[in-house]
């Protein structure tokens, strides 16, 4: 686990598979960490995500696709989505666990 802004305390090509969540941008460093036919896989929120607390987001996939290219070759792109019904507390707690609470 790392904060992937800046330089990830890895050897070069230490990784098979890198996961990205919320699309942190150094496409260097991450190229850098994973093994020569290795895998980044991308999470990103949806436009909709948490959309009763927040509102509508931006849909950042052409962004953080265009960011990737020139280190990386897209295989596949997927929407997977989910919902759930949460109590009061349970909504309380997704507030504190957000990475830009509100």
């Amino acid at each position: 686990m790392a904060n992937a802004d800046g330089f990830v305390p890895y050897a070069d090509y230490s990784f098979c598979i890198v996961l990205s969540i919320t699309a942190r941008t150094n496409t260097e460093e991450l190229r850098r960490i994973l093994c020569q036919h290795g895998c980044l896989l991308v999470a990103l929120p949806s436009p909709v995500d948490l959309v009763e607390i927040r509102g509508a987001g931006r849909d950042r996939v052409a962004r953080t696709v265009a960011t990737f290219a020139h280190e990386f070759t897209l295989i596949d792109k997927r929407r997977v989505s989910t919902s759930a019904d949460l109590a009061a507390a349970a909504l309380n707690d997704v507030l504190l666990s957000v990475y830009r609470p509100m």
